[in-house]
């Protein structure tokens, strides 16, 4: 087969989300590591269901990566860039960061030829990437809070001059960058009640402390870092407390009446995609939360609106999927991943799921968790809907091998009759069609039309379809 990324040459997009598989069957795939004591660290992979959240473990997995574990239970030691296809694993035992890329048609990985990354003798914690793909920082304690900042391009890296950074009684267990990628912060390593904020240079990589930094959180351990677009930093503490801080030019002041009541043993955040809605984990109950945030600024307001088991024991880390509706809870000790359903009309979290206990290994802990979701390359600009259709009909064309006779001539027939509905300005009748060429194709996705061939198309499609709607 042909590569299908030549396709978006030539097709603009509204939306640039795709899946790897049937788009209303794959959310993609997720990661998790195991460490445990002078044993080989081990990755496993799942594909995802994105209806129901089932698992389903990939070929090939769990992948050894070589690296003697310390045991240590932590919870960010994994991170994905779904965009440019890597994996980042961090290796406290041996001092390093692995990097693999992905194959977004299987969710195999492989270790790229300049991993692993060395780093300074420390206790290294967490590693996050900035919104650009570079740089990555990974944030530790060498007896004070110190971070350590490579730079990507391309097929190489390198350690940015001045690694590892000097942040201070801030020693990093969990981090993040601000949604822009100007501004980093950790913390949360032992009893330590203070965070760092960091300003960041996209184009060198490098970092420096922001005013007054590290801050005084005002409670032991600030862990589970979260930022929205509104410049809001969120963080849990093992007191069961939720903070939320406003930020100016990066440095953060809480809102009113933070600390805010969350579960007990708070250890994580995220999100969701729409900003409206943040998820905590306790993990000392075993229990996701779901708060919905109200309010702007320093009148900001978390309101917890229901709670759920994780189904498993020592919940740590969660991932959601850009849908909104899945979210993954990694159980540190149950060594099991928990799949809960959201619904954002009603603020509900629903257990649909969990793998049984050890299946993220028969030892060890889960201390890193990562959701990889394909994104489609950014569309050409200035092509009519008619140009799109015609680009998936040259597309379907094209394939070497063909696919079989009659389901090309099928798959054509639909999207010709899409054409002709958009040429003679009967949108209904193009939403229609366009829907019926994507029944098909959803039909034939993993049978008579490969899996990856199917997914870009259905992409297409589905943008398509969007950009036909009538405008509200």
């Amino acid at each position: 087969m042909k590569k299908i990324s030549r396709m978006w040459q030539t097709i603009a997009l509204a939306v640039c989300v795709c899946s790897v598989l049937t788009l209303n069957a794959q959310a993609g795939y997720l990661y998790v590591l195991n460490t445990q004591s002078g044993a080989q660290s081990r990755i496993y992979g799942f594909a995802a269901d994105a209806e129901t959240g089932a698992l389903t473990a990939l070929p090939g997995f769990p992948y050894t990566t070589g690296n003697i574990g310390t045991g240590a239970l932590n919870s960010e030691m994994m991170a994905v860039d779904s965009e440019r296809l890597r994996l980042y694993v961090l290796n406290d035992g041996p001092d390093t960061l692995s990097v693999y890329s992905i194959d977004p048609s299987t969710g195999a990985i492989a270790e790229l030829p300049y991993s692993p990354l060395p780093l300074p003798s420390a206790t290294w914690c967490t590693v996050a990437v900035h919104p650009s793909g570079s740089p990555v920082i990974v944030g530790g304690t060498s007896g004070t809070g110190i971070a350590n900042s490579f730079f990507f391009a391309n097929d190489w890296a390198f350690p940015v001059a001045g690694s590892p950074f000097a942040i201070g009684s801030a020693n990093p267990y969990s981090s993040t960058f601000s949604p822009d990628g100007g501004y980093y912060y950790a913390g949360g390593f032992s009893l330590s009640t203070t965070f760092a904020g960091l300003g960041v240079d996209a184009a060198t990589g490098s970092l420096s402390l922001l005013p007054g930094s590290p801050y005084n959180s005002g409670g032991a351990r600030p862990t589970g870092f979260s930022m929205d677009n509104q410049g809001r930093l969120y963080s849990a503490d093992q007191s069961g407390r939720l903070r939320i801080f406003t930020t100016t030019d990066g440095v953060p002041s809480p809102v009113a009446g933070s600390p805010f009541p969350s579960l007990a043993g708070s250890i994580d955040t995220v999100l969701h995609p729409d900003g409206e809605f943040l998820f905590v984990t306790g993990r000392t109950v075993n229990q996701l939360q779901a708060f919905r945030i109200s309010g702007s600024g320093d009148a900001t307001v978390p309101q917890a609106t229901s709670t759920v088991a994780t189904g498993g024991l020592y919940p740590s880390v969660v991932t959601i999927a850009r849908s909104g509706r899945l979210l993954f809870v990694g159980n540190t000790l149950g060594r099991n991943v928990g799949t809960v359903g959201f619904d954002p009309g009603t603020g509900q979290l629903t257990l649909l799921g969990s793998l049984p206990a050890s299946t993220i290994g028969t030892s060890g802990a889960v201390v890193g968790m990562a959701l990889f979701e394909a994104v489609a390359p950014p569309p050409p600009p200035s092509q009519t809907p008619a140009e799109r259709v015609q680009a998936m009909v040259d597309t379907i064309s094209s394939y070497d091998p063909p696919l079989q006779r009659g389901i090309a001539r099928a798959l054509i027939a639909k999207l010709e009759s899409v054409l002709v509905a958009i040429e003679t300005d009967d949108l209904d009748d193009a939403r229609s069609e366009l829907r019926a060429f994507m029944d098909h194709l959803n039909a034939q996705s993993g049978k008579h039309v490969p899996a990856d061939a199917a997914a870009e198309l259905l992409a297409a499609a589905e943008s398509l379809l969007a950009a036909l709607e009538p405008a509200e």
